[in-house]
């Protein structure tokens, strides 16, 4: 994936954040939108030490797989105080997703993001990819 682009971006919403995310296929946009809420926390990294991690989800639908899978991000930043910013998604299904998250020790975060919300998601093909849109309580 090229850095130099971004392939999100973080909308207005009264009270909440909420973020666009595409991509050419769902990996992209799933990671893409993964990224987007680790860049929206703005931590303060601490040393070089790399950390790693694998997560395995199951769901019911492909956005229901997507919250999960934010919101198992965000427990995993909270209880581990770790900002991801490499995501190797290694297997994608409409209700399966397995990845390889990479990050690093956080010092502190800039923005609290208190859950993941069901409510206004979106999954969806469009203008020759991918688009997801997901609501986060702050």
């Amino acid at each position: 994936m090229n850095n130099d682009t971004k392939k999100f971006e973080v909308l207005e919403h009264p009270a909440d954040l909420k973020i666009r995310a595409w991509g050419k296929d769902l990996k992209e946009v799933f990671t893409n939108m993964a990224l987007g809420m680790m860049q929206s926390i703005k931590s303060n990294a601490q040393g070089a030490a790399r950390t790693e991690h694998e997560v395995k989800i199951s769901s019911i639908n492909r956005e229901s797989l997507l919250i999960d899978f934010l919101s198992e991000l965000l427990y995993l930043v909270e209880i581990n105080r770790e900002v991801y910013s490499k995501i190797e998604i290694t297997q994608l299904s409409e209700k399966y997703l397995q990845a390889k998250l990479y990050g690093v020790k956080a010092r502190g975060f800039d923005l609290e993001i208190k859950a993941v919300t069901y409510g206004g998601e979106e999954v969806r093909r469009g203008g020759g990819g991918w688009e997801a849109v997901v609501i986060f309580d702050i």
